[in-house]
């Protein structure tokens, strides 16, 4: 899917990704949610998407599930406003990168799943770089919540931007049953505001926004393995190795400490614990490495702390 000229081409191939020229999708057309992607992929390898500009998604804005060496460079999405219209979501897929793309969505912004459907299938070898985010909904970079394959692991973001937020700049969500292992967070820069507005659910046509005047400051970090849609006796999402490491953070005068919250569940008290080896490591704020104190860190599981200047 490369940039050439206008259209509403979407293509989903079955292996072998065909190449369209593509310089805007969008859905405006269709004023009503509709549970489906603005361009998707199933089951296809070796993609090459690069330089659309994709608005007014339907749903999420562009999807790959069950995908292999799958390669997005210079995507621009923009115009999100209906409710879910995350911007990319990887779904049970390997080697994918994605890089030097900007993306504002009405929902999670850049996510990586394990979707019910296609459980069987990996989630592995996932690069995020060079990357610009703007979420006006749920959260900006996430693996997860979404969790159920059976490997989900080896995932990266890196020199990325986060501009605008809404629940949380940061997650990591083992909401399925999957081990997830090795993540890293490294050199992101996030800025947080102090004129955010409070999400609301719009419970109908006629439901006016009633969230102005209140106070709503994003999460910095959310590390978590709440129910996501599943059985109760299935077993609790865990997570090995998540290293965040060089987090520049910068907040407008106003903005109370940023938040980092650990928050594990598990079955029994006896259970073991469902985090190992939460690394937090080099954050600064307003370009000065500061100590943890300058956190508000809510935690219920061992996390390292690293204090190197």
């Amino acid at each position: 899917l490369h940039a050439g000229k206008r259209g509403d081409h979407v293509p989903t191939p079955e292996n072998d990704a065909e190449k369209c020229g593509v310089h805007l999708l969008s859905d405006l057309m269709h004023p009503v949610l509709r549970r489906t992607a603005l361009v998707r992929f199933h089951g296809s390898r070796r993609i090459s998407i690069d330089g659309p500009i994709l608005m007014d998604a339907p749903c999420w804005a562009l999807a790959c599930f069950g995908c292999e060496d799958v390669d997005i460079r210079h995507v621009k999405i923009v115009g999100q406003w209906r409710y879910n219209t995350d911007g990319i979501d990887i779904c049970n897929s390997r080697r994918v990168a994605i890089r030097d793309s900007f993306v504002r969505s009405f929902d999670d912004a850049i996510v990586i799943k394990g979707v019910p459907p296609l459980r069987d299938l990996p989630v592995e070898d996932i690069l995020v770089e060079r990357c610009v985010a703007w979420c006006a909904w749920g959260k900006t970079l996430e693996p997860g919540i979404e969790t159920w394959a059976p490997r989900f692991r080896n995932v990266r973001f890196s020199d990325c931007d986060l501009i605008r937020h809404a629940h949380s700049a940061i997650n990591i969500s083992a909401g399925g049953t999957a081990v997830m292992e090795n993540f890293v967070f490294e050199d992101i820069r996030v800025e947080m505001q102090t004129d955010n507005l409070p999400p609301v659910i719009q419970a109908s046509d006629d439901h006016q926004y009633d969230g102005k005047g209140g106070a709503h400051f994003p999460l910095l970090i959310r590390v978590d393995n709440t129910h996501y849609g599943k059985d109760a006796a299935e077993p609790w999402g865990r997570v090995k190795n998540g290293v965040f490491r060089d987090i520049a953070v910068y907040v407008e005068p106003g903005f109370p400490k940023p938040g980092i919250e650990v928050s594990a569940h598990k079955k029994s008290q006896t259970d073991e614990n469902p985090f190992e080896n939460i690394v937090f490591e080099r954050f600064s704020i307003n370009g000065k490495i500061v100590d943890w104190s300058e956190f508000s860190f809510k935690t219920n599981a061992p996390v390292r702390l690293r204090d190197e200047k």
